[in-house]
């Protein structure tokens, strides 16, 4: 027994020694970036709240993640200058943190076939930078879509359970409710002259995106879970759907109908179905003559402007045929990444003159025309990519709710594609996550059980 003991003691010296370098090099390594980012921002709240979540993260980096999720739908409100703003704060200690775990303890780093596509896509967008019209715009583009394929990989490897997957769905959607609170306060302080929004440096219609990303999730999670918190999540809808009516956003509201449209088709529960036909049906009812005079007449007059083609579709039909224009020009390899507002004036000029009376610079508002137009056709092909990748990994799910959500967020994103650009967007990635980790998390747990069933097969006895 006390050669056994010596052992022991021995044995649990040599690793607290071996655990001790790498703290001390995690801890390094955490403090130098604090130190960077206290130096490029000068900003001594940066610097506090990126000390107090040091600890934490370090111990948790899963912990990070949540907070990330949660603060994604209002992040404008978190900015503190020089486009530092406490997600990317948050992220970039979480990763930190994460990386130096992964190194230190030896861990695989889990990948799969959208992570692949996604590396392709930046690879391909660092060598538009060879032939970019906007060099400055391209380095922050390029530098965005990195920390977007980031985010990816490093959520692929913290979430690996159902429980986790959960958690981090309801921090986004607490989030985005507590977005939803804000804006709708802030539109009833402005007397419902403005569209909704968290702040002045949010667009309503990526707010109502990131919301509406948000609504999805809380019908899934109300359908999966039935315990009180089934409640919560209802409520939470009906908050979501408010702010997300606030925003005037169309292209946000054709989305979601779209998706619901979708799940009506490919669910198989009566429950849910009856669900979708009174949320279609309240749709209607707001085109009803009654119900638009009770309604602010900004949004009166959006909602009353979707039947009308008179505008052109709010002008996008004019910027997309100036895009079709700077298309035929570079469809090989396109102008760059993220310059296509700068490339618009030069193409404007071979338009009418009717399109020339909707400005310059103008956003592709249509994430496929200005990826075909910035990044050519292999762009597009690795931008179809992931919706193929995505919609293999809704083929792997069976069964009620889980395919339908997949389904839905997937049908709600293209659309939202359709009317916006949308790809270099937190809660565009949020969309795509949740769909493949659903399938990744339903197959490590089958893959769990078939371990679990050969193992009680050869006569392992389980507690």
């Amino acid at each position: 027994m006390k050669e056994v003991r010596i052992i022991g003691a021995a044995k649990l010296k040599g690793q607290t020694s071996e655990q001790s370098l790498p703290s001390l090099l995690l801890a390094v390594a955490c403090g130098a970036a604090l130190g960077c980012l206290a130096s490029l921002t000068g900003n001594l709240l940066i610097t506090v709240i990126t000390a107090l979540s040091i600890p934490l993260i370090l111990w948790k980096p899963f912990l990070g993640l949540i907070g990330m999720m949660f603060m994604v739908p209002f992040e404008e409100l978190t900015t503190l200058g020089f486009s530092f703003t406490l997600v990317r704060v948050v992220g970039a200690v979480t990763f930190i943190c994460w990386f130096f775990q992964v190194i230190l303890k030896r861990e695989k780093i889990k990948t799969d076939r959208f992570l692949g596509v996604a590396l392709l896509f930046l690879a391909w967008s660092c060598c538009s930078l060879l032939w970019v019209i906007n060099w400055d715009q391209g380095i922050v583009a390029v530098l965005t879509i990195s920390q977007l394929v980031l985010l990816y990989l490093m959520s692929r490897n913290l979430i690996n359970s159902d429980d986790k997957l959960r958690v981090v769905l309801v921090s986004y959607v607490v989030g985005a409710v507590a977005a939803a609170i804000i804006a709708t306060l802030g539109v009833y302080e402005a007397g419902f002259v403005t569209r909704a929004s968290v702040s002045d440096l949010q667009d309503p219609n990526h707010f109502a995106r990131a919301l509406c990303v948000a609504l999805i999730l809380t019908v899934y999670l109300t359908c999966k879970y039935r315990s009180y918190q089934r409640y919560l999540y209802f409520i939470s809808s009906f908050l979501l759907a408010g702010g997300v009516l606030l925003s005037g956003s169309r292209g946000a509201w054709l989305a979601v109908l779209a998706s619901v449209a979708a799940a009506f088709v490919y669910t198989k529960s009566k429950i849910l179905k009856i669900a979708l036909i009174t949320s279609l049906m309240m749709v209607i009812l707001l085109f009803n003559s009654v119900a638009l005079k009770t309604m602010p007449p900004l949004i009166t007059e959006r909602v009353v402007s979707m039947t009308e083609l008179a505008d052109r579709g709010s002008g996008r039909l004019d910027i997309w045929m100036v895009g079709v224009e700077m298309v035929k020009k570079n469809w090989p390899a396109g102008v760059g990444i993220n310059s296509f507002i700068t490339a618009y004036n030069d193409y404007l000029l071979k338009t009418s003159d009717e399109i020339r009376d909707r400005g310059v610079m103008r956003d592709a508002h249509n994430s496929f025309l200005c990826i075909l137009a910035e990044l050519g056709l292999l762009g597009l092909l690795l931008f179809c990519m992931f919706w193929l990748v995505a919609w293999k990994s809704v083929s792997g799910l069976s069964g009620d709710p889980e395919k339908t959500m997949g389904v839905c967020m997937l049908v709600y994103l293209f659309f939202a594609s359709l009317t916006g650009t949308e790809y270099m967007n937190k809660y565009f990635w949020v969309g795509l996550l949740v769909v493949n980790m659903l399938f990744v998390v339903k197959a490590n747990k089958l893959a769990d059980e078939q371990v679990i069933t050969r193992k009680r097969g050869a006569g392992y006895e389980y507690l």
